[in-house]
């Protein structure tokens, strides 16, 4: 194995990730009540994830219980015709209808501070909050609101199906995430009625 990080580089790191986090989260343009209904939603499978997955939902099953918020965990794909990226996209659909907000996070994510509750970064008046960070959007952490728009963006992103790649799996995540970029760009064009609501948080690169 390699060597270990000097803890003190680890405390400087979330230190800096704590202060840079609070820069990233606007001020609330309709705060969402810390009642809401929030439900985690990730999964995971196959020889690498099953050797992270089962700590990474430690790791959110301890932020979840903290909030008393729900924990969906698949470990198989949900459709056999698509890989298992597509998994958090059918997710979604399944679930939103159940709860105010999801929150999907991917397995190789890390929930480090136990205290900041989802209804912070949460805000009711947008639809959908994604993350950014050093390479773009990050289709790997978001929040979506169970809104009529919110329902109408997850059918048509999975019904986008010019980017489910059968081809090498090293191409199935940015495919994924240019579809993500594609519908975010055009949902006027899908939906010229509707409201698209976004807001992006940012993330912080070590």
């Amino acid at each position: 194995g390699g060597s270990r990080a000097d803890p003190s580089e680890d405390d400087a790191f979330l230190a800096r990730s704590g202060v840079h986090l609070r820069r990233c989260i606007p001020p609330a343009v309709r705060p969402t009540p810390p009642s809401s209904r929030f439900a985690i939603i990730m999964s995971y499978s196959g020889a690498y994830s099953a050797q992270l997955g089962p700590r990474s939902v430690a790791n959110k099953r301890q932020y979840a219980d903290t909030h008393g918020y729900d924990l969906i965990v698949s470990t198989a794909p949900i459709n056999p015709s698509r890989k298992p990226s597509w998994n958090k996209v059918a997710m979604a659909i399944e679930h939103l209808p159940d709860y105010d907000w999801l929150f999907y996070v991917d397995t190789d994510t890390w929930i480090l501070n136990m205290s900041l509750p989802l209804h912070v970064l949460a805000d009711d008046a947008y639809d959908l909050v994604l993350t950014e960070d050093h390479r773009g959007l990050n289709a790997g952490v978001w929040l979506v609101r169970n809104t009529a728009w919110a329902e109408r963006f997850l059918g048509r992103w999975w019904r986008v199906d010019q980017f489910v790649v059968e081809a090498a799996p090293s191409l199935a995540s940015p495919f994924f995430l240019l579809s993500l970029l594609l519908l975010c760009s055009l949902c006027y064009f899908f939906a010229p009625s509707s409201r698209c609501s976004l807001m992006l948080l940012c993330s912080v690169r070590r």
